[in-house]
């Protein structure tokens, strides 16, 4: 409803999740109100407005015995009660899609990686965009008029970089390529995205520009800094920070105007995951015997009194 804040939290002594909620962000934080236990989960999105929204929440759950997949359930808010929406699809990091009952996640199979587009009400999906080449898309976020989106995409031998994708075509645009750990944007408006880097050694909070790519320190952490949101007024932002005492709920004031510009780097060269090269030709040419393998290769000497 735009005052407050949902989360998971493993708040109980038996280490079970819950969905919360907080109010007033930020300030003065008052105490969590409990919405929901829940059995596993990671991932949480509110998908339309008012008495009509719907909590999308993502849990890991066994099936057959031995499998276990992520899918999408429905939460409702009044009683904590869960339903279904997807079984055995392998989501993630869902991300509502404006004006429509639709969230875009981040799907992983044994044979290729996808963000897909989910109906929280059938479950149906369609594909956004796919990817056969060992390429990984992290934490989606739909753009606020609904025709983009931004992920933290990793490629086979480098680092993880910010890319924006047509909703329609599947273009890919990249917005950051220095060789850092670019991960969890989201959209603050459709000028800038938030995303957390260790571009300066820690984890912090930083923002990019869609169309000149310039990033703006927004918070400096000396934890690990992650998952970023604009508050709905865009003039603060909330985030979680790893320290020494755990995972906890930051909120820090929003003003990139005024936030230093972090000096841009030179792209680091992309390391393939493969190579093409032969073996040398005077490379020995024999049959593989496994027996020199049992033998022992060096020793320890231990010495201990009786």
């Amino acid at each position: 409803d735009g005052d407050g804040t949902l989360y998971v939290a493993f708040d109980s002594p038996d280490q079970v999740p819950s969905l919360l909620a907080i109010r007033g962000l930020p300030g003065a934080v008052p105490r969590p109100a409990s919405i929901a236990r829940l059995t596993e989960a990671d991932d949480i999105a509110v998908v339309g407005a008012g008495s009509s929204s719907t909590i999308v929440v993502t849990q890991t759950e066994v099936s057959r015995g031995w499998w276990s997949f992520h899918d999408l359930w429905r939460v409702d808010p009044k009683d904590g009660s869960l339903a279904r929406i997807t079984r055995e699809a392998r989501l993630r990091s869902p991300s509502p899609i404006p004006r429509t009952r639709e969230v875009v996640c981040e799907q992983r199979t044994a044979l290729d990686a996808a963000l897909v587009a989910v109906d929280v009400d059938t479950g149906k999906m369609r594909d956004v965009v796919r990817a056969d080449d060992g390429s990984l898309y992290y934490t989606p976020d739909v753009s606020p008029d609904g025709a983009h989106v931004v992920v933290s995409k990793w490629s086979p031998g480098g680092a993880r970089q910010i890319v924006e994708i047509d909703m329609v075509t599947g273009f890919e645009r990249v917005l950051t390529d220095d060789g850092d750990q670019d991960l969890d944007p989201s959209y603050v408006d459709d000028a800038w995205i938030l995303f957390t880097s260790d571009r300066e050694g820690m984890f912090s909070v930083y923002a990019v520009n869609r169309d000149t790519r310039e990033v703006r320190r927004i918070v400096d952490s000396l934890g690990l800094a992650k998952f970023p949101r604009a508050t709905p007024d865009k003039k603060g932002v909330v985030y979680v920070d790893t320290t020494l005492d755990g995972n906890d709920l930051y909120a820090a004031d929003l003003d990139i105007a005024h936030a230093p510009v972090v000096e841009d780097k030179r792209p680091a060269p992309l390391l393939s995951a493969f190579t093409d090269e032969m073996p040398p030709d005077k490379a020995p040419s024999e049959r593989y015997n496994a027996l020199p393998t049992l033998l022992p290769h060096y020793y320890v000497p231990v010495v201990a009194d009786d």
